[in-house]
């Protein structure tokens, strides 16, 4: 949990360190944005179980809208892979955050929302359940592919999440070679972290007499 931790405060303090500035800001006040989102995962579990570190990513759509220059939400829905060593697991997962926009750049806050589309074979399991909650923490910058070309609205996110509400199951009694091993559960908590891109189609919409250039 300290390494975790650890790295959280490493990612806030890397994003705040660069200076990166798009020529327009179609995340202003009383702008809706929205559009595909498509990331790549790394994951593990602390807990009663260590799962080895899994490889997967994340696709599906956003949308969102800036209340003020500084304040907006942002909300997804998004089809996700995970793919262990010894297993793999599909999962629906909703994103919900609160942003903090400074210029180009943002700071989101929110939760997830993990629910299992897989259901996990091997054991003789009395319960399970592979549906959790994450906290997650996002850092997120517009990123200008060419300034001549027009070509804007690309978001790009760095994103960490950990389970609060554990992932669990149930082993029932089973005995071998003579020895009962008595009715067990086992909780793990995953994390993860995600890097992404957003684009956002909403700058074709709104309403462009509120737009103004950023320096």
């Amino acid at each position: 949990m300290g390494k975790f931790r650890f790295t959280i405060i490493l990612l806030v303090l890397f994003a705040f360190t660069l200076n990166l500035n798009a020529q327009e800001d179609d995340y202003e006040a009383g702008q809706w944005h929205f559009g595909p989102h498509f990331g790549l995962v790394i994951g593990s579990s602390i807990g009663d179980i260590k799962q080895d570190f899994s490889l997967g990513y994340d696709i599906g759509a956003y949308a969102g809208y800036s209340f003020t220059d500084l304040i907006g939400v942002n909300l997804s829905a998004l089809y996700g892979h995970e793919d262990f060593v010894s297993s793999k697991m599909d999962y629906l997962k909703i994103p919900a955050l609160f942003l903090l926009q400074f210029n180009a750049k943002h700071l989101g806050l929110g939760f997830q929302y993990n629910h299992a589309l897989t259901k996990q074979d091997g054991l003789e399991y009395l319960s399970y359940n592979n549906n959790y909650l994450s906290g997650i923490i996002e850092f997120g910058y517009i990123y200008m592919f060419s300034v001549d070309a027009g070509i804007s609205g690309i978001r790009s996110l760095i994103r960490v999440g950990y389970a609060i509400t554990p992932r669990s199951y149930t082993l029932g009694e089973s005995v071998l070679w003579g020895v009962t091993t008595p009715k067990e559960k086992f909780d793990y908590n995953p994390y993860f972290i995600e890097f992404a891109v957003q684009y956002n189609i909403g700058q074709h919409f709104n309403d462009k007499k509120y737009t103004r250039t950023r320096k």
